[in-house]
């Protein structure tokens, strides 16, 4: 598993993103399914069966859980926003 969060820059007059090298070494290449609500955008490898993401999404919202409350009690990660 890699790290929890990570900054993937969008170009705001193209529209393109860069998706670094070592994602895409690991499947992100080709047509991800994207789930977008609100403010977060989710990108599922592609091929990878519903189950499996949904699997994947819950143990991604317990980290994601321990990372603010780590965050409420020590100094905010760089990846933080105000």
């Amino acid at each position: 598993m890699g790290n929890l969060m990570s900054t993937i820059r969008i170009d705001d007059k193209s529209g393109q993103a860069y998706i670094p090298k070592d994602y895409r070494e690991s499947g992100f290449i080709g047509d991800a399914d994207v789930i977008f609500h609100d403010l977060v955008l989710i990108l599922i490898k592609p091929g990878v069966p519903r189950e499996s993401a949904v699997k994947c999404l819950r143990n991604v919202l317990r980290r994601l859980e321990q990372l603010v409350e780590y965050e409420s009690n020590n100094k905010p990660t760089p990846h933080t926003r105000s």
